[in-house]
C-alpha cells in the first residue's frame, strides 16, 4: 500500500491545484483535480476494506491449521480414526 505520507503529500497537492485553478479561472482543472482527491481517498477506503478482509481471512485459516494440525495428532492414536487419517496424510502430502 502506498505510504500515508505520500497520500497524505498527493491529496494536499490536488487540493492546492484545485483552489489555485479557480482562483485563476480555470474551473475544469479545479474540478479534474478534486474529482483525482476524491478518486484517491475512496480508493484508500477499498484498499483498508480489503486489508482488513484478508488479515480476517487469515486469522481463520491459521486457526483452522491449528485445529486441524491438533486433531490429526490425536486422532492418529486412535486405533479406529488412526488408519483413515493416516491415508488421508498420505493422499493429502502426494497430491
Amino acid at each position: 500500500m502506498i505510504e500515508d505520507n505520500t497520500v497524505t503529500d498527493t491529496l494536499e497537492r490536488l487540493y492546492a491545484l484545485a483552489v489555485t485553478g479557480q482562483e485563476q479561472g480555470a474551473p475544469k482543472i479545479a474540478l479534474c483535480a478534486r474529482d483525482a482527491a476524491e478518486t484517491i481517498m475512496l480508493l484508500q477506503g477499498e484498499i483498508a476494506e480489503k486489508e482488513a478482509e484478508y488479515q480476517e481471512r487469515y486469522d481463520l485459516t491459521t486457526e483452522l491449521v491449528q485445529a486441524l494440525r491438533m486433531y490429526v495428532a490425536n486422532a492418529e492414536e486412535d486405533p479406529v480414526l488412526g488408519p483413515a487419517i493416516s491415508e488421508w496424510i498420505r493422499l493429502v502430502r502426494y497430491e
